[in-house]
């Protein structure tokens, strides 16, 4: 033999290599060792029980009857499904000439054995498009089979849309719903599935009575005399296993959270505040979620508030326009005395989408905040109120006035320049005119850029259809502008009025004054405190005045009573 063949010694015999690999191959198709237990199990799975055994009476043709059925059961039920998958094909279109027939012949089917189908990725979407297009009738007979498994189904990949579906269109069905996840709630908000199919239930179908009953599992049962303490301890017990896991951004588990937060003593609220500082953003899109975060804002440590902080990197944009979760950008501003932290995580942020947060009424509130702060032009007392918790917390030292006014200086600038880029279509929203308003008003800065490109749209040929002037939103910014002028006469450097007069022709004015809102602006012109500018208006006005004073328009009169007052 060659090297290749090496000779090897097996129970006495000499054999070569190649000898040698043929008979492991063989060995190895040999059948594998199965323990005798196994081998038992397997036996029980497949062997006859001792009734079927009597019933044949030994018979081979009746045992192998019961062997095909036990084996093809399986196989019908596939069939079956795949029958309703193939009629579920046709009546689920949008048109269908005979929708009504397919479903009674779906539902003559499955009746008696719907939960079979219930549980399957195929038969669970039969089952819901016929909650979709079948008649009150069809859902309730589905639903009547369906009703005692509704903690099972919820738990299911598949099946859990199905009880979306009773939610949807079963609403007398809902109360008896709602009760059968009542005393699971703890278990199902931590399940992968039935998570989401409870905070649909909890936030779009639960009434207030509904929802109280769901969250009283948090608080357990309260003991006479130590209401209080017995609560907290509950509530901790129950909140604190689902501070790790994303069950924190399910709304049910927020009002708990918040109870816990205002009855909890300094140092309790300060350990929850350190458990949930880095997650605040998963809570922000709820009322009480918004409040929640407050919370931590307000009484949270320094180190705490960075922490929040520096979350929120990335979702500023997101916070500003959300409904809840605005009202935690608005605490920051008024707590948290870093504010070179805020102006660098929060401002920075702001800055690179300034078009998208001014379009959006929370976005704007929160623009308008940092620029006049708890303004009752602005804020109303049912926001005011909201903020109010949190003055004279513990942990602000900075002067209110020192922090607002680094804020403002910071957001300022950016604000006139944005405002100036934006004249011509803020001018004619009304929503967006106020804020342009704001803008000029209290901006620390030159806004002369605004002002001049008010100028050039007010400098295009009239039209009373399409002019600013003619206006319904328009006309009122222009008069608006020329009275708040007239309060910053010793920090402007150009005056709105001013470029009027001297700019626009003088046939261009005396057309304005044939439109009642035309007339009123240049009423607010006559009563511009700008050196110079009722003296030039009267001389230009003065030769239209006697046909004026025949005229019915309100513009009209009070135009002539206003140069009439600023000439004497």
């Amino acid at each position: 033999m060659g090297k290749s063949e090496r000779v090897r010694k097996t129970n006495g015999t000499v054999v070569g290599r190649a000898e040698r690999n043929k008979q492991l191959r063989k060995g190895s198709r040999k059948t594998r060792h199965i323990p005798q237990k196994s081998k038992e199990k397997m036996k029980v799975t497949i062997k006859p029980t001792k009734d079927i055994v009597k019933s044949t009476k030994g018979d081979a043709g009746k045992l192998k009857e019961y062997h095909s059925q036990a084996t093809g059961h399986k196989h019908k039920q596939l069939d079956l499904s795949t029958t309703l998958v193939k009629m579920w094909e046709q009546f689920r279109k949008r048109k269908c000439s005979n929708r009504a027939e397919a479903l009674q012949n779906i539902l003559t089917i499955i009746k008696g054995r719907v939960k079979e189908f219930a549980f399957k990725h195929h038969t669970a979407r039969v089952l819901q498009t016929v909650m979709k297009y079948g008649s009150n009738k069809q859902r309730l007979a589905i639903y009547e089979e369906l009703k005692d498994s509704i903690l099972e189904l919820s738990k299911c990949k598949y099946s859990k849309f199905l009880v979306r579906k009773f939610l949807i269109y079963c609403p007398k069905q809902r109360e008896e719903i709602m009760s059968c996840f009542c005393g699971h709630v703890r278990r199902l908000i931590r399940h992968t599935e039935a998570a989401s199919l409870l905070e649909l239930a909890y936030n779009d179908y639960a009434n207030a009575q509904q929802r109280e009953a769901l969250t009283r599992e948090f608080y357990g049962v309260v003991a006479i005399g130590d209401e209080k303490q017995s609560k907290l301890r509950r509530l901790k017990e129950t909140i604190t296993p689902l501070l790790n896991k994303e069950t924190l951004k399910h709304s049910i588990v927020h009002k708990p959270l918040l109870d816990y937060l205002l009855m909890a003593s300094e140092q309790e609220r300060s350990e929850m505040i350190e458990q949930i500082r880095e997650r605040l953003v998963e809570l922000l899109h709820t009322k009480e979620g918004s409040r929640v975060a407050m919370q931590c804002v307000w009484f949270g440590t320094a180190k705490d508030r960075k922490v929040i902080i520096k979350s929120f990197k990335t979702f500023v944009k997101k916070i500003a326009m959300e409904e809840h979760g605005h009202y935690v950008l608005l605490a920051m501003f008024d707590s948290i005395d870093d504010t070179v932290l805020v102006k660098k995580v929060i401002i920075s942020e702001l800055s690179g989408h300034l078009d998208e947060v001014v379009a959006d009424k929370y976005g704007r509130r929160v623009l308008l905040y940092l620029l006049c702060p708890r303004n009752p032009l602005y804020f109303g007392p049912s926001l005011l109120s909201v903020l109010a918790p949190g003055d004279g917390n513990p942990h602000s030292k900075k002067p209110v006035e020192t922090r607002q006014s680094e804020l403002h200086d910071a957001i300022s600038s950016l604000l006139v320049e944005l405002s100036a880029a934006n004249v011509s279509q803020w001018m004619l929203d009304k929503q967006l005119s106020q804020f342009l308003l704001a803008v000029v008003q209290h901006c620390s800065g030159d806004v002369t850029a605004v002002v001049e490109n008010v100028v050039s749209l007010l400098e295009q040929p009239f039209d009373e259809e399409v002019h600013v002037v003619a206006d319904a939103c328009g006309h009122a910014v222009v008069r608006k502008l020329l009275s708040i002028e007239n309060c910053k006469l010793e920090t402007n450097s150009v005056f709105l009025a001013d470029l009027i007069v001297s700019d626009i022709a003088e046939d261009e004015l005396r057309l304005w004054a044939t439109t009642n809102r035309g007339a009123f602006v240049l009423t607010s012109l006559a009563a511009s405190q700008v050196d110079g500018v009722s003296e030039k208006l009267n001389t230009i006005l003065q030769p239209c005045m006697e046909q004026w004073r025949t005229s019915h328009l309100k513009g009209h009169e009070a135009l002539i009573k206003e140069l009439t007052h600023a000439v004497t």
